[in-house]
C-alpha cells in the first residue's frame, strides 16, 4: 500500500509542475526588450490602386456611291453603279476595323452583248488607321453573291485592296481611280463619293 501511495504522490507532483510551467511560459517574453520575436511579423497592407479608365471605342459609318466602267480601247464599255455601307470602330490606338457590303444599283450595262453573270453583292472587310482629320484604309472582299460571279465593271478592279483616304469632317470625299486591265487592251475606271459620320463615342 505504501508503495502505491508513493507512486500516486509522485505523479501528482509532476503534473502540478508541468501545469505551472505552461502557465509561466504563456505569460513570459523570452526575448529581452528591443529584440523582436522572429515569429511575429507585421503584414503591410496595400491600398489597391484604381484601374485606369479605358475609353470606349468610337463607332463610325462609312457610306459611298461608286460609278465604274471597264473601257475597251477597241471601243465600247461595260458600266456598273454601286452603293455601299461599312460600320467600323476606331480604338484608342486609332486603328480602324469594320465590316459591311456593297450592292449593284440597277444592272450591268454593256455596249455589246454580254451573257456572263455579273456579281450583285460583295461583303467587305475594312482595316485602317486614323491620322488626325483623315482616315486611311483598305476595303477587301470576304464574299460575293452570286458565288463565282465576276464584276464586269470597275468596282472590284479599282477600289478593293487599294489605299483610300477620306476626310473625317468637312463633307464628302470623291476619289477617282483607274488601272489597266489584264489584257492590256482596256482600263478600269471608277468615281466614288465617300461620306463618314460618327454614331457613338465621339462626344
Amino acid at each position: 500500500m505504501r508503495r502505491g501511495l508513493k507512486v500516486v504522490a509522485w505523479v501528482t507532483t509532476f503534473a502540478a509542475a508541468a501545469t505551472l510551467g505552461a502557465v509561466v511560459a504563456a505569460h513570459s517574453n523570452p526575448f529581452p526588450p528591443g529584440v523582436e520575436d522572429p515569429g511575429v511579423r507585421s503584414i503591410p497592407t496595400e491600398t489597391p490602386s484604381a484601374s485606369p479608365t479605358v475609353a470606349a471605342s468610337q463607332s463610325w459609318a462609312l457610306s459611298f456611291r461608286s460609278d465604274t466602267a471597264h473601257e475597251l480601247f477597241v471601243g465600247g464599255s461595260c458600266t456598273t453603279h454601286w452603293r455601299g455601307h461599312v460600320v467600323f470602330t476606331v480604338d484608342q490606338q486609332e486603328h480602324m476595323h469594320g465590316t459591311g457590303q456593297v450592292e449593284i444599283v440597277g444592272s450591268l450595262a454593256c455596249d455589246f452583248p454580254n451573257v456572263q453573270v455579273q456579281v450583285r453583292r460583295i461583303h467587305l472587310d475594312l482595316q485602317g488607321q486614323r491620322f488626325g482629320a483623315r482616315f486611311l484604309f483598305r476595303i477587301a472582299e470576304r464574299g460575293r453573291v452570286p458565288v463565282g460571279a465576276r464584276d464586269y465593271g470597275g468596282f472590284t478592279n479599282t477600289l478593293l485592296r487599294r489605299p483610300l483616304k477620306v476626310a473625317v469632317g468637312g463633307g464628302a470625299t470623291t476619289i477617282r481611280l483607274e488601272r489597266g486591265d489584264e489584257t492590256g487592251r482596256g482600263r478600269f475606271v471608277s468615281t466614288t463619293r465617300f461620306g463618314v459620320r460618327c454614331s457613338a463615342g465621339c462626344a
